[in-house]
């Protein structure tokens, strides 16, 4: 099957490069989630990257630990904002990206810092008129990230901290990568580099197998009922670190929707068709009386991420994590708006019809 042109490949060790100092920060949380329903332990950790994780933390000093929970701790990851630089630019490895990084002015940094997650309230774009305002006001700075920003506090006081002096933030970032790369990262970039390409071309072959419906299934659209606006273009990577897990990235105006698929993320497809793994989504989704808000908030009118941030009040994190869960259950669906951003909808029939799916496999019924 021929591939959409909109469909782009890339390859490169740079997204490993910044996915796995995060994972080894935050490898208990990473853990805990393999083992809990839906997975139920079925997918295994990657014994390379465990290995790999206990090497890296062996090796950290306070130092070093320290700027790791500046830039990758899992409430605070602005480590990883510049990841979609990464496809944008057709980084291909590590030096590359630093010496991309080495270039890059610390107001361009903080910009990405500012767009974790679901981006400001609002939508708000940050021009370069409204970002000058903010380096030069502490005030209008304080407000905005209290008003317009939905991070958690420590989060927030990262933030201010690294607006208070950008080029101590970016030595800082540097110094971190320098110090990954010498120490850690070029021993394996070879071996990562390997990994990486075959198992993108596993990727390609699947998506060639099944065209819209497969590009659905790692996007996670419903191409039932959802479509990809045609305007949209989409770049599948790989991060070998990323195990069973999937990330995606989508700067505003940037014209492009980033997909980085994990080593073990088909396995993670192909558990998805068990009726009893997908019963137990259902539940565990339901479980949860912030989740239930969302769906109820969903169920009046589609909104995106940075409009369910405005009217419950909740941080990027809770409600990225809520949607996950939603949409893994099949509770909530999601789409491409002509801007490119992602809206969420569900409605009383999806729902019920999710829930009596469930029930009749709980009880063996056809």
């Amino acid at each position: 099957m021929v591939l959409s042109d909109r469909i782009r490949f890339h390859s490169s060790t740079a997204y490993d490069f910044l996915f796995l100092p995060y994972k080894a920060r935050n490898y208990s949380s990473f853990l805990v989630e393999l083992s809990e329903p839906p997975l139920n332990g079925k997918i295994e950790p990657d014994e390379t990257v465990r290995n790999w994780v206990e090497l890296i933390n062996d090796i950290t000093d306070d130092k070093i630990d320290e700027l790791m929970g500046l830039f990758f701790d899992e409430e605070a990851f602005f480590g990883l904002c510049l990841i979609q630089d990464i496809s944008l630019n057709d980084i291909p490895d590590s030096m590359t990206f630093m010496e991309y990084l080495s270039d890059l002015p610390p107001r361009e940094i903080l910009r990405r810092f500012l767009y974790s997650g679901y981006g400001p309230r609002g939508g708000t774009i940050i021009a370069d008129e409204l970002l000058g305002r903010l380096l030069r006001n502490e005030s209008e700075l304080l407000d905005f990230v209290s008003k317009r920003v939905a991070f958690p506090a420590r989060q927030k006081a990262i933030l201010f901290e690294f607006f208070s002096d950008p080029e101590e933030m970016k030595v800082k970032y540097q110094y971190l990568l320098e110090w990954f790369y010498k120490e850690f990262f070029s021993d394996f970039e070879a071996r990562i580099k390997k990994n990486t390409s075959l198992l993108l071309r596993d990727y390609e072959a699947f998506l060639r197998e099944g065209g819209e419906k497969s590009l659905a299934k790692i996007c996670w659209f419903d191409s039932s009922s959802d479509e990809i606006p045609n305007h949209q273009k989409i770049t599948i990577a790989v991060a070998f670190s990323l195990e069973a897990e999937r990330a995606n990235a989508s700067l505003p105006e940037s014209n492009e929707l980033l997909i980085i698929c994990g080593s073990k993320f088909m396995e993670r497809l192909r558990l998805e068709k068990d009726p009893v793994l997908r019963a137990i989504e259902v539940f565990k989704a339901l479980s949860d009386t912030r989740r239930i808000d969302l769906l109820r908030i969903l169920s009046k009118k589609p909104h995106t991420g940075n409009e369910l941030v405005d009217v419950t009040n909740l941080t990027n994190t809770v409600i990225s994590h809520g949607i996950m869960d939603l949409r893994a259950a099949g509770l909530v669906k999601h789409a491409l708006d002509e801007r490119g951003m992602t809206v969420y909808r569900t409605d009383r029939k999806l729902v019920e019809d999710r829930i009596n799916e469930s029930l009749k496999t709980v009880f063996g019924e056809k």
